[in-house]
């Protein structure tokens, strides 16, 4: 009976401990550098964490009143550093990895995401939950996203797929590759992406090269001056139809691209291509 006290304490002092070990995962001050990296962030229950992020960061609402550390592939290394941040989520393709290695150096967590798939979202999502204070927001925008993306794939397969192509430039036209998430997005709503086979990850083409691979329909997920121009050409000379989708949403690699997906899908059924 003596005993019983010791073990309780004993039992008492192992909660403790290993609740003490779980909060020294959180992370209690995060630093965004890419647009995506922020919506991510948000989606794994890390938005209260973040103390900084990259321009062009502007959802949710609540990021847009970040200090902006970040613009394309510059980064603001000393300030990041006085930040003294617990976590930096990055990306390999548009970050500068010199000093992200130098943030390494310092002791300070670097955290890369770039899906490249549609499935690999919420895989991502899960892994930032690990360092929040609430997993269960990861968790369960994860498992919403899965399952929406499961329906979509049902109710949009099909064998013949449509030829499309991918613009996301027109002064000079640029397209993808198949190795971006925004063909694995054509990929779910039955289309194929006419530059899939191409070397380069982000070609520029031209109007030849294009109508060459007889697209039925051209996509794209750009506004930028002068693409009414460009826009004119393609509509009224050529009769392609345009299928415009909303760019904070395709093309970037975070949860709502989702959204571009569905009504990229749904456009396509209702213009019965």
């Amino acid at each position: 009976m003596k005993s019983y006290p010791s073990a309780k304490r004993s039992h008492f002092l192992a909660i403790a401990f290993c609740l003490l070990c779980s909060t020294q995962a959180w992370a209690l001050r995060v630093v965004s550098l890419a647009p995506h990296t922020t919506e991510m962030a948000w989606a794994a229950g890390l938005g209260p964490s973040l103390i900084a992020a990259s321009d062009y960061s502007d959802y949710p609402d609540a990021a847009q009143k970040l200090e902006r550390v970040a613009s394309g592939n510059d980064i603001k290394f000393e300030r990041i550093l006085l930040l003294k941040p617990d976590l930096v989520l990055a990306s390999r393709e548009t970050n500068p990895q010199r000093e992200l290695e130098k943030l390494q150096k310092y002791g300070i967590p670097v955290e890369f995401i770039d899906s490249h798939r549609l499935e690999e979202i919420p895989q991502d999502i899960e892994r930032l939950a690990r360092f929040s204070a609430n997993p269960e927001t990861g968790a369960r925008n994860a498992r919403d996203f899965r399952q929406k993306l499961a329906a979509l794939s049902r109710e949009y397969a099909r064998e013949d797929k449509i030829p499309a192509a991918l613009l996301f430039g027109l002064s000079p036209l640029m397209t993808a590759n198949g190795e971006s998430i925004q063909n694995d997005v054509l990929r779910v709503c039955g289309v194929k992406n006419i530059f899939a086979d191409s070397r380069v990850a982000w070609p520029v083409v031209s109007r030849e090269q294009i109508i060459s691979r007889q697209p039925r329909l051209l996509i794209t997920g750009t506004h930028q001056e002068g693409d009414e121009q460009e826009m004119y050409f393609w509509q009224q000379k050529t009769g392609y139809p345009v299928i415009n989708l909303n760019p904070d949403w395709f093309n970037r690699s975070g949860p709502r691209i989702l959204l571009a997906a569905q009504d990229l899908c749904q456009k396509i059924k209702n213009g019965r291509f």
